[in-house]
């Protein structure tokens, strides 16, 4: 969900202490709907005893959430790049220096799985 990466907070919530006060402001606090289509979230004041003075705000985010999806997995997908270059340029550094194969996480790599010069070329 769009709120999740600005979190401070469980359940993707913000929730600022009030100097002084036993309360606190409740920013962007999910409200929980039937149909899943609606993203509803409300900021207000909540007092210590749990009851709140707020006003929500909601609406279908479609394309936002698409949007989020997309970078999301464009990053997932960089990462997952970074991760396979990384290993080419370990099992590539193993084989000039003669070293043992590993792999990213430090387990050993089994003889039958290392890559040979003309893979890590071809890679």
């Amino acid at each position: 969900m769009l709120y999740e990466h600005y979190s401070h907070y469980p359940r993707g919530t913000m929730r600022i202490p009030i100097p002084g006060k036993k309360g606190h402001i409740r920013v962007f606090e999910p409200v929980k709907t039937v149909d899943t289509q609606y993203h509803i979230f409300d900021t207000g004041y909540e007092r210590p005893d749990g009851r709140v003075d707020s006003i929500a705000v909601g609406g279908a985010f479609a394309t936002a959430t698409d949007i989020v999806n997309n970078m999301n997995a464009a990053a997932d997908k960089q990462t997952e790049i970074h991760d396979i270059q990384m290993q080419i340029d370990c099992d590539e550094y193993a084989v000039n220096h003669d070293l043992p194969f590993i792999n990213l996480d430090g387990t050993p790599v089994p003889p039958e799985q290392q890559r040979t010069t003309d893979v890590i070329v071809a890679a």
